[in-house]
């Protein structure tokens, strides 16, 4: 229980503190390109469509100005283009002069790293944008392929997130998941409990973002089948999905994730695509991604020099020419009409709008109403819970959200307020352990507490200090209104809350279970065909040897050659069908292994020698690199040898006669194994090649070619070993094949 309860902390920790995030920061180089189409005041605002939508956070800022502006109205056909048309170009002015700027240069080693990082990972959405785009022209209709444009650009916004609020913590998440080949939601969820997709939902929730890309945010990682495409906002989704694989696949930018890559063209099957366009998009891809690289400068040399020219040249413009935003003539005036506090409180809350958002808002109105001093509102969401989301706010309106740890001895809510209206002293006998947690100081004489109430239940707490006592009691009972207002919203809240919690458990479960069942499927097939083979082998060796006897009884009669070549012949074809019956046995019945300590040094030149000898390769050049100093592995010799024998056979017949250099390099991969990798500058294999090249019998080479158990033969005898076996590899580039074996245990 303790360690759920601090992963659970954690997780809302690192909620809160990506929550005070109000808008991205861009860099330099991008402002200083766009800040001179804003000289003068009446600036061209159709200019700068192609800036604003190739940055992600112009583009973020841009398009939640648009839905805000737009509240009321029904999401369609959403674009920065209409955005430009329709919001004023103060408004949008003002929104790119409020911009923060990433800084790229600095004395830290880390801090000048971060431009770095956040030039890639822009680099990256652009691909992913260009790709979506590009995808939605084959499988959607005109006037969602700017949207879904946009939807994949903003793919990562939980990602820039992370690494605007939490650097370090992105630094090492990034390393971790570099250095294992691991998927970054994994480590990130291994170190803040809940991972990028995640954050940039709830933050592009938050930003009233439209609907199709907070679903492509979430789901752009989800197996296509797990996203349903009945609607527009899935069917954007499943296309930034696809698009995501078709980008890291061209290896544009950096994604952030470096598990073993996926092939697009597992989307195929899902969707109405080809994987000829598929392949189309992704040779198109680089040269659409650097033009619009260009257009922002990210490969600019000492763009801070660049932006802070811009900004000279424009300041001496603009001294007359500042209008505040917009939203601040939606800013509610406190007064004395009950009714006025209700509508605006009501008006500014969506389905989408967390529990600790409406507190805060409520918070914030109630001092302003009520002419207050520092005011504070916590959430009970459980009245057994340890950690309690709280927002408190000073006497000068500033606000701060924060978790409190409550006591298992002093009740979460007093008894006198416990599920019925009542207005009480905030005493330090009860609320107590509420004060000592605050920053901000309460004159307790003057506090006053009552609970937020919804079907008998208390769903939050309000303790706030007068600044003048009243008088009158019946103004105390108008405080009763307010308070019931906001229990059914919070209330509301809360089950949306619990909603989206159920819908994003049940999606990591579904991609989870496609995982498995993926996993299974490969290793149920490979068991079934093992026993597949070993019946079919057991069946035929019987009357192949029966017919290979009667054959060399025929031969010794025989006397006309005619005959006896036929004889010769069939006696051909039955030893080399007899071969197929070993190989089929040496795969199905595999002899249990015998693992003992071996040198891989050792492993390698074995492996060698016995490939020259067993498959005719005497002229083979074998350059081996990095092996000496591994750690000893733990294997059965003879089967370890035997694989990677027949991983360097491959690696020779790659080259079609056309050279035969095989390259043989090591190194650790972690406390648990070593990597061998067998490297050839051969044919390499197409992506369809590729994913049967370890089925048996399979081979990429025309008729006449060999039995195809080789890879197959390979994997299996590695398997039973612990070993593992990737294959990576690209017509005309040659193959590279990694093996991780289990390294001895360093006691």
């Amino acid at each position: 229980m303790i360690e759920n309860a601090t992963n659970s902390a954690t997780s809302r920790q690192i909620e809160l503190i990506v929550r005070k995030i109000n808008s991205l920061s861009t860099l330099p180089c991008t402002l200083a390109g766009i800040l001179p189409l804003l000289k003068g005041s009446r600036f061209v605002a159709s200019q700068l469509i192609d800036f604003i939508e190739s940055d992600p956070a112009l583009t973020a800022k841009i398009l939640s100005l648009l839905t805000q502006q737009d509240s009321n109205q029904p999401q369609q056909n959403i674009s920065i283009s209409k955005a430009i048309e329709k919001l004023p170009p103060a408004l949008i002015r003002d929104a790119i002069f409020s911009t923060k700027i990433m800084q790229t240069t600095s004395a830290s080693p880390a801090a000048a790293s971060s431009g770095a990082t956040r030039r890639e990972l822009i680099r990256f959405s652009i691909a992913v944008a260009c790709a979506a785009k590009e995808t939605a022209k084959i499988l959607l209709d005109e006037n969602n392929q700017e949207l879904a444009f946009s939807a994949g650009l903003l793919h990562n916004l939980g990602k820039l997130a992370i690494e605007e609020a939490l650097p370090k913590s992105f630094d090492k998440i990034a390393s971790e998941a570099r250095m294992l080949g691991q998927s970054d939601i994994s480590v990130e969820k291994k170190y803040l409990g809940i991972d990028h997709t995640i954050i940039g939902k709830r933050l592009a929730e938050r930003w009233k973002l439209p609907t199709e890309i907070i679903y492509s945010i979430w789901l752009h990682r989800s197996d296509p089948e797990a996203i349903p495409t009945a609607v527009a906002e899935h069917k954007i989704a499943t296309v930034v999905a696809l698009a995501y694989l078709i980008a890291r696949n061209a290896q544009i930018g950096d994604c952030g994730s470096y598990e073993p890559y996926l092939s697009p063209l597992s989307f195929a099957n899902a969707l109405d695509i080809t994987p000829q366009q598929i392949d189309q998009i992704g040779k198109n891809l680089k040269s659409q991604v650097q033009s619009r690289t260009e257009l922002l400068g990210l490969d600019a040399d000492q763009p801070e020099i660049m932006y802070s020219q811009a900004v000279w040249e424009l300041a001496s413009q603009l001294a007359q020419d500042n209008s505040t935003l917009t939203e601040q003539n939606l800013q509610l005036t406190a007064n004395n009409s009950f009714f006025e506090f209700a509508n605006n409180f009501l008006s500014n809350i969506t389905p989408a709008t967390a529990p600790l958002e409406i507190a805060n808002d409520f918070a914030a109105r109630w001092q302003k109403f009520y002419n207050t001093g520092p005011v504070c509102v916590y959430l009970v969401r459980d009245k057994n819970e340890d950690i309690v989301d709280a927002v408190a706010i000073d006497v000068k309106g500033s606000s701060n959200t924060i978790l409190l740890t409550s006591q298992s001895q002093i009740p979460l809510v007093p008894d006198d307020i416990k599920n019925k209206f009542n207005i009480i002293d905030a005493t330090a006998e009860n609320f107590g352990w509420l004060f000592q947690q605050l920053d901000i100081p309460f004159n307790l004489s003057k506090t006053k507490a009552l609970p937020i109430i919804c079907s008998g239940k208390t769903l939050a707490v309000i303790i706030w200090e007068y600044k003048y006592l009243p008088q009158d009691s019946k103004y105390l009972e108008t405080l009763a209104g307010p308070a019931n207002i906001a229990g059914p919203v919070i209330s509301l809240s809360y089950a949306y809350e619990n909603q989206q919690r159920i819908a994003e458990e049940f999606s990591s479960l579904l991609n989870r279970l496609g995982n498995i069942k993926e996993k299974l499927s490969k290793t149920e097939n490979l068991e079934g065909l093992a026993e597949m083979a070993a019946g079919a082998a057991h069946e035929l060796n019987n009357p192949v040897t029966i017919v290979s006897g009667r054959i060399q009884m025929l031969l010794a009669d025989e006397t006309d050659e005619n005959k006896k070549q036929t004889l010769l012949q069939m006696k051909d074809k039955i030893e080399e069908t007899s071969k197929i019956i070993s190989d089929l046995m040496e795969f199905a019945r595999p002899k249990e292994p015998t693992p003992r300590a071996v040198s891989p040094a050792v492993l390698i030149d074995s492996a060698v020698d016995f490939a020259r000898s067993q498959f005719n390769l005497s002229d083979i050049d074998v350059k081996i690199e990095n092996i000496e100093t591994l750690r000893d592995i733990y294997v059965d010799s003879d089967q370890a040898k035997q694989a990677l024998a027949n991983l360097i056979c491959n690696a020779c017949q790659s080259y079609h006669n056309t050279g035969n250099l095989v390259k043989i390099v090591g190194a650790e991969q972690n406390d648990s194994f070593v990597r061998i990798q067998v490297i050839d500058e051969g044919c390499g294999m197409d992506a369809q090649t590729l994913a049967k090249a370890v089925q048996p019998f399979f081979s990429g080479q025309p008729a006449g070619r060999k039995r195809g158990m080789g890879l197959a033969h390979s994997q299996r005898l590695l398997n039973i070993n612990k070993a593992s076996l990737h294959i990576a590899s690209e017509p005309g580039k040659g193959t590279i094949v990694t093996v991780l074996l289990p390294s001895v245990k360093i006691v």
